[in-house]
């Protein structure tokens, strides 16, 4: 059974959707393990297409593959600090986390996230690493 790690996408007003695919991407011919995106399907599609990247998303199974969605759909024009791309940011971390307790994953990294925004949301959260 081949290795499978998450990444969330993190803050997606931010830099984690953009640096968690190029970084992908740039793993595409490279051996290693299968991951899993989770975050917005239709936000990754179009960052992959936006950015031209040669990365091949793929459902269950594939090398790169993408979570189905875990909560409504983002607004393709968010400013920063938006609460929704806040909360949309904990609750990938969330499903992440409960991925690994599962063992459907083997570990999850995560994507930069706004704190401050998180807060200013209203959502108790200390940070992904406590």
């Amino acid at each position: 059974m081949a290795v499978r790690l998450g990444i969330t996408l993190g803050d997606v007003t931010g830099i984690g959707p953009e640096i968690t695919l190029k970084a992908l991407a740039a793993l595409a011919n490279e051996p290693g393990p299968d991951f899993l995106l989770i975050g917005d399907p239709d936000l990754i599609e179009r960052e992959n297409r936006h950015h031209g990247l040669p990365l091949t998303l793929e459902p269950d199974p594939g090398r790169f593959q993408v979570a189905p969605r875990t909560s409504d759909p983002l607004p393709p024009d968010l400013t920063p600090g938006h609460p929704a791309a806040a909360k949309a940011a904990v609750e990938w971390l969330r499903h992440g986390a409960r991925l690994c307790l599962e063992r459907r994953l083997a570990g999850l990294v995560t994507a930069p996230v706004n704190k401050h925004a998180i807060r200013r949301a209203g959502v108790e959260f200390i940070g992904q690493t406590e």
